[in-house]
């Protein structure tokens, strides 16, 4: 954890290392970080951030590379093992609540008022409604060129990097997405939005 409160003189505080795989992704919700570490998701207090300290943990089944936490609860990207929801409510006991297959690989996940928006690698987008986060239904879905990779939403609009091109996705008709835009990248792996701007990591 970084003390950037002097952006010209960040300063390192603490070091969390007891994770048991690489940690690939966080996100933070509430004083609480939830590091997807390849093997499952470690959740983490850090309420005060020089002493950070395990809460709880979730093994998935597959290979946790991404999460995201909104209203409790825990949307995994797992890789080959697809989408799982986890209710995270109390961080020091998750609960399992369900799985959505995806058809290749789970990539990154982005949920907007109850709906995921998911990228599966060959696959694309898919599009995810989790009004019951015990029985996720795909509502639509969207091919990309390349590898789907990132995922962002701003408004009703979707951004998806894929290894060849930067893909602008029209959802406001979640069933029938369309593309609106597109622009080659040569291989885009992560993505930035901001202020209508794209700022993208290529290689």
């Amino acid at each position: 954890i970084i003390d950037v409160s002097d952006p010209a003189n960040p300063q390192t505080i603490s070091v969390f290392d007891d994770i048991a795989g690489t940690a690939f992704n966080i996100f933070i919700a509430d004083d609480v970080a939830y590091e997807a570490d390849y093997n499952g998701v470690k959740i983490i207090d850090v309420s005060d951030p020089v002493h950070p300290y395990t809460t709880g943990e979730f093994v998935t089944p597959g290979s946790a590379i991404c999460v995201f936490v909104e209203d409790g609860l825990a949307y995994v990207a797992d890789k080959e093992s697809g989408l799982h929801i986890v209710d995270v409510n109390d961080p020091g006991n998750p609960i399992f609540l369900s799985s959505f297959e995806t058809d290749d690989w789970a990539n990154y996940v982005v949920v907007r008022d109850d709906i995921v928006f998911l990228t599966d690698r060959r696959n694309g987008l898919r599009i995810i409604d989790v009004s019951n986060p015990e029985e996720p239904d795909e509502i639509g879905f969207f091919d990309t060129p390349g590898f789907a990779k990132k995922v962002d939403i701003v408004d009703e609009i979707v951004y998806v990097c894929d290894t060849s091109s930067l893909q602008i996705i029209d959802v406001s008709d979640l069933e029938s997405p369309r593309r609106i835009g597109e622009i080659n990248t040569g291989g885009a792996l992560d993505m930035v939005i901001e202020e209508g701007f794209a700022f993208l990591a290529c290689g």
